[in-house]
């Protein structure tokens, strides 16, 4: 068994606006990689789908997220399980936090290769790193 203390958690990931906090990396677990996202003002992915599942169990305040071509607010409590392959999306249109379950090993390394993408950057900027990783760019239909 291990444990990760608040005070010993790795250093957030700074995304296009939003936080990502890696709790579990993949080099610790084979199956699955869990993260802390929080964001803000708006702040989110474009639709993309990737060949992982994902998981978002939201802690605290609210954060809108889309499947195919509709999008829902979800609050403190609410769980979202997004197929492998699915399109999907969210943003933090209020403030809020959620813990992001993936399957496999390969969200935190994407995390890791977009980290250096600058505020601002354009959906394609973060779109051509993140298709190495098997990410599609689903943002139309």
């Amino acid at each position: 068994m291990g444990s990760l203390p608040a005070d010993g958690r790795p250093q957030a990931l700074h995304l296009a606006g939003v936080d990502i906090t890696p709790l579990v990396s993949g080099s610790a677990c084979n199956s699955y990689e869990l993260g802390l996202v929080a964001g803000c003002n708006g702040h989110g992915t474009p639709a993309h789908s990737h060949p992982w599942d994902e998981t978002y169990f939201v802690i605290k305040g609210e954060v809108v997220i889309g499947v195919g071509n509709q999008e829902k607010a979800f609050h403190s409590g609410d769980l979202v399980h997004i197929p492998a392959g699915e399109r999907h999306w969210f943003r933090f249109d209020k403030s809020g936090e959620a813990l992001d379950l993936t399957s496999g090993q390969k969200a935190f390394a994407m995390f890791e290769a977009l980290v250096d993408v600058p505020d601002g950057s354009s959906a394609d900027k973060y779109l051509s790193i993140a298709k190495t990783y098997g990410e599609e760019d689903r943002r139309k239909g």
